[in-house]
Formats: structure tokens, sequence, C-alpha cells
């Protein structure tokens, strides 16, 4: 797959399943041009028995399946490998000529608790089938043909924002009927008026009020979650929540703004070792530094959530939300980052990084380098915190969404809608 070869992980498994059964049948295997049937001859004594996918051995076999059906593809289906962390194996497959996507662990996990590997050539023809279906339909050569970065961008939800939710309009979008929020939706896009662009607001109508039409109308949005977990998890931020954070990767919130958080505003810096000291002379940005050697003043939660949260401080929006294998909205205790948020002070912590670098330099003899990208990422972690500061001032619970970097791309676009969704009605008397 030129677009983006097999993620490192999976050639293992790949070559690892591969080598099982070439010992296992004494006779050469390829994953990659083996008939199914006969690879499943050779599966049958890897497994001892019928597939389960609570075995740990079973699960690497069906992932070494999944990467060898995953690479079958690529030709003449020209498929590619995108990052996707929803999904079991960390990366799906994406098609050039449509918004199609496959999970190749999926695929072969049903493929193995059918004990019928050939399933997969007929999950193959399916997507050829609706492959050619899109090539040829009106106007398909006016398309933009897709890439790995497309998918993950639209996909991936690698993006993180913490938000605060009006317990009540939370407990009321929970209960809301598709019907209701169409209406809603149109009458707020009326009211917005001006504020939303013409391509935003029927691209809002599209997404929103089209996915509702999908729905049941006679059951509530969480009675159905499991039909568009998505668009549930959506409806419910425009309508309940009430501040937000700025968006930002989630390994970034993870690795750079709450460890900056934990570590604080320090008035001493530890004495530097021999490495540390060629470190800055080789050109480490201090801020990276800074992170890596200056000892937290405050614990963070090694096994918690993003190292913030312990497991018991996070929990589901609504019941309902169990029923997904990987819910992107998540509540979580304000109360575990209150007291270090409030004592945060952007002023103290860029003085305190502005020491830092006074400081090495004295320690190495030597100017540290501070890079355009390092200093960007510091300013973008502080600004972070500081709307962290600002989210914890509003009242109500604390929440964390994941997003799709397309999703991030259109936040700001929303906010007019959102204000329009949750400010006052006016009706007119007659």
């Amino acid at each position: 797959m030129a677009n983006r070869p097999i993620p490192p992980h999976l050639a293992a498994a790949l070559e690892q399943v591969q080598a099982a059964l070439t010992q296992a049948l004494g006779k050469p295997v390829n994953l990659l041009s083996d008939p199914w049937a006969e690879v499943e001859r050779g599966v049958a004594r890897l497994l001892g028995g019928a597939f389960d996918p609570s075995k740990p051995e079973h699960t690497a076999v069906a992932l070494g399946l999944g990467a060898a059906f995953g690479e079958r593809l690529a030709e003449p289906d020209q498929g590619f490998w995108f990052p996707n962390r929803d999904a079991p194996e960390s990366a799906m497959v994406g098609f050039p000529d449509a918004v199609l996507m496959l999970s190749p662990l999926g695929a072969a996990a049903e493929a193995l608790g059918q004990s019928k590997l050939e399933l997969l050539d007929t999950i193959a023809a399916d997507i050829r089938k609706a492959l050619a279906q899109a090539r040829f339909a009106p106007n398909a050569g006016q398309a933009q043909r897709l890439n790995a970065e497309a998918y993950r961008q639209l996909f991936d939800p690698g993006m993180l924002q913490f938000l605060v939710f009006d317990p009540a309009k939370a407990d009321a979008a929970w209960a809301l009927h598709p019907d209701t929020v169409s209406r809603e939706i149109r009458d707020a896009i009326s009211r917005a008026g001006s504020k939303l662009t013409p391509e935003v607001a029927k691209g809002i109508e599209q997404q929103i009020v089209g996915g509702m039409s999908r729905l049941d109308p006679a059951k509530s949005l969480t009675e159905q979650i499991i039909r568009a977990p998505r668009l549930v998890e959506l409806v419910a931020s425009l309508n309940a929540a009430t501040a937000f954070t700025g968006v930002a990767p989630d390994d970034f919130w993870e690795g750079l703004a709450f460890p900056l958080l934990f570590i604080g505003a320090p008035q001493s810096f530890p004495p530097l070792d021999d490495e540390e000291r060629q470190a800055v002379k080789q050109g480490i940005d201090p801020f990276t530094l800074f992170l890596d050697t200056v000892p937290y003043a405050n614990p963070a939660r090694d096994e918690g959530y993003l190292g913030a949260f312990d497991p018991d401080q996070v929990s589901l929006p609504h019941p309902a939300f169990g029923q997904l294998e990987a819910p992107h909205l998540l509540k979580v205790d304000r109360a575990a980052v209150t007291g270090l948020v409030e004592q945060f002070d952007a002023d103290k912590t860029r003085e305190a990084l502005g020491r830092w670098t006074a400081y090495l330099e004295a320690e190495a003899g030597q100017k540290p380098v501070e890079s355009e990208p390092a200093t960007q990422l510091r300013d973008v972690a502080v600004q972070l915190l500081s709307d962290l500061k600002r989210l914890l001032t509003h009242p109500g619970d604390m929440y964390v969404r994941r997003m799709t970097e397309a999703e991030a791309q259109s936040e700001m676009s929303l906010i007019p809608l959102r204000l329009a969704l949750q400010g006052p009605r006016i009706i007119l008397a007659p």
C-alpha cells in the first residue's frame, strides 16, 4: 500500500502467524496469496478448537489474518491503511474512490467465528462492488480521490476538548426525539441568521437533520444511540455545553499540558547531570527538557485517564453509552483537577520557563536553542491550561469529548448554532 504502508505492529502480527502456519502445516505458507480455504487448515491447528476472542492466542491469530486481509485489498482495490484509535488494531483500511472503511481484524474475527475464512473473499467482493458503483456514478470523475490523511481527519478521533454541561440541559438532550431535534436545529439555524454562512447552515442541516431522518421518531436519542453515537454526542454538546476549552490532540493534553500543570512554577530547579548538559549543547529545546527533568510539584495519576483522573473519576454520560465500545463523550470528576487548575498562573509559568532557560545556559555554558515549533507547543500548552481554568469557573458537570480533526475544525462554525439553541426564545404575544 504505497499510500500508507502497513503499520509495524500489524506487519509483525502477519509475519508471526505466517511463520506459525508454516510450522503447523510443514510447508511454506503465504498469507498474501494462498487461498483462504488452504490457510484455514493450518488455522484450525493453531486454534485447537472453536475461535474464542477472549483467548489472547486466538486474538493474535485474528490480528495476523486481519493484517493479511488488509494487505490483500491493496491491489486491485487500491486500499490503504490509516490510523484509527477506535479500531482494536489501531488502524483501518480505506479506499480512494469512496468513503468506505473496513476493520480487517473485525472481518477476520467474523470469518474465524464462522469457521469459514472464505468469507473474507465475499467481503472483498462486496467492497469491489461498492467501489465499482462509486467509480461509475454520475460525476464520479469530478470527485477528489481520498487518501490516508483525508481518512485520518475524517475518522480518527485523536483530538480532545474539555466541556462543562448544564446538568438539566444534558438530561433534556438525552430525552430528545429525532423529530424534535430536527425542528429545533432548523429553528436555531433560522435564528442564527447571517452568523452562519449558507454553506455551513446547509452542511449542519444535512448532517444533523439528515441523520435524524434515519432514526426511529418514536424513540429518544439514547434509546437508539447504537445507531448514531457520534450524532447523539454532537446533539448533546450543542444543547448542553455552556463552556469549552480549545481542542488539541489527546497525547498533547497527556504529554504536555497536564505535565506542565503538575510541575507548576518552581522557584528552583534540580541539578543537571552530564547527559542533560550534553543535551543542551546538542540543541534540545528547553521546554522539552523542562518537562523531562523538573519534578512534579503535584503527583500525576500514572494509571489514570490522561494522567489526571483516576479510573473511578471517569464515567459514562448516560447509561445508554454503555452499549458503545468507544464512547467519544465521557464525564470526568472536576474535583480531580480543580485545586491544581485554580493555582495555575500563566504569567508565573512563563516566568518560570524563562528562568529555566537561563539556568540551562548557566549550567551548560551554552545558550539553549529555542526552536519555533517547541515555542509554539509551549504557548499552546499554557493557553489550554488557561482555557481549563476559565472553564472551571462555570458551574456544571465536566466532560471530555474526543473528536476527529475534521470535527475539531468545524467547532468554531458551530458556536452560533449552539448559542441559538441555548439562548432565549422570543415569543411574540398575539
